[in-house]
């Protein structure tokens, strides 16, 4: 059965070191990604779009998008990771109450 949009938020572990806030928008947004039709098709072409060099990629229907959250890595985590095809990948580091801009 797949998860609510309600339930999802509850999949990360939240620590006193990390914002809730963004951890749950975070959340929500991956829930979006992968639930709503063809929204993470739509978010990848306009980043690709948003890009000087794309290697004129052109993002097709059949292109299979994986959306991971929290992804570790030597330095820490990684907010939400977007692949495409497993050849095209977008980091994204989601920002709330920071001093970063």
């Amino acid at each position: 059965m797949q998860e609510s949009i309600f339930d999802y938020p509850k999949a990360y572990i939240p620590t006193d070191k990390r914002e809730a806030k963004e951890d749950y928008f975070m959340q929500l947004f991956a829930w979006l990604l992968q639930n709503v039709d063809h929204l993470a098709h739509k978010y990848c072409k306009k980043l690709l779009l948003r890009l000087e060099q794309t290697n004129n990629h052109i993002i097709q229907q059949n292109d299979f998008i994986n959306v991971e959250t929290q992804v570790t890595v030597t330095s820490g985590r990684i907010d939400l990771v977007i692949k495409i095809n497993d050849t095209i990948g977008f980091i994204c580091e989601h920002k709330v109450n920071s001093l970063l801009k």
